[in-house]
């Protein structure tokens, strides 16, 4: 029997005869998540800059003004920082949000309810990252003559 479950984040389908292990494997391969912008955009990097990634915990997705106080807040912080000598001023160059997580798959209660006593089932974050690099070649502009 195969039953059908929705959850928001991923639809996914819950064979009664597998195992956790089964099902665990299966849902996390159909869950890979490219790193990237939302609108499939690629991230451009900067050969002359490090980057490191804040990952917030959030009970959902910011608005676009709801991430821009939360960026301000964010930058203030790192300039009062750099005013107590705590960073080194500039260090902070770019910010960006290349990639959003979902909601991890729900857990089915045949699994969730035959939990041995004080284990939990936990989700990690795992992939691989790849370089490509990009000959962009702006387009030609074609200039329009206002004969009037």
């Amino acid at each position: 029997m195969t039953t059908v479950i929705e959850n928001q984040a991923t639809p996914f389908l819950l064979r009664t005869d597998e195992t956790f292990l089964e099902f665990a494997n299966r849902i996390s391969k159909s869950n890979v998540c490219n790193v990237g912008y939302k609108d499939g955009s690629l991230i451009e990097l900067d050969p002359n800059l490090e980057y490191s990634f804040v990952l917030l915990g959030l009970k959902r997705l910011l608005t676009p003004e709801e991430f821009a106080f939360v960026y301000t807040a964010m930058m203030d912080a790192v300039h009062k920082l750099e005013v107590q000598g705590v960073l080194s001023e500039g260090l902070v160059e770019t910010v960006a949000t290349p990639f959003d997580i979902p909601a991890r798959p729900a857990i089915p209660n045949q699994f969730a309810d035959t939990q041995e006593d004080g284990a939990d089932i936990k989700t990690y974050l795992t992939g691989s990252l790849t370089f490509t690099m990009v000959n962009h070649v702006p387009p030609t502009q074609v200039e329009i003559d206002d004969a009037d």
